[in-house]
């Protein structure tokens, strides 16, 4: 098993990917999905939910298991999307702070 935390922004030299993320314009690491059809490997979404202090709930969300017979950029989609989701339920727990916007596609 690897684990990733993928929710950063690329250095604006490593931006080959735009999508919509929180309504807004935002670059994307294509790292997971690259390596997970390198590998073969399956994908899975960690989505960790705090029920009171110090007890967390955790639900694994399957994104694919078979990666080389997806689209190109349906694991980055739906990462995307299922984080996203997350924010939206519990945004008291993402760090708005790490200027995820800071670049700015060039039209």
């Amino acid at each position: 098993m690897t684990l990733f935390i993928a929710d950063q922004i690329p250095t604006k030299n490593e931006i080959q990917y735009w999508t919509n993320f929180l309504n807004q314009d935002t670059a994307v690491f294509l790292g997971i999905e690259k390596i997970a059809k390198k590998s073969n490997f399956a994908v899975v979404f960690l989505n960790m939910n705090k029920i009171r202090r110090g007890s967390y709930e955790v639900e694994f969300n399957l994104i694919t298991d078979e990666p080389d017979n997806t689209p190109e950029y349906y694991i980055t989609d739906r990462h995307v999307r299922l984080l996203e989701q997350q924010i939206i339920k519990n945004p008291q727990y993402w760090m708005w702070s790490h200027r995820r916007w800071k670049h700015k596609r060039n039209l």
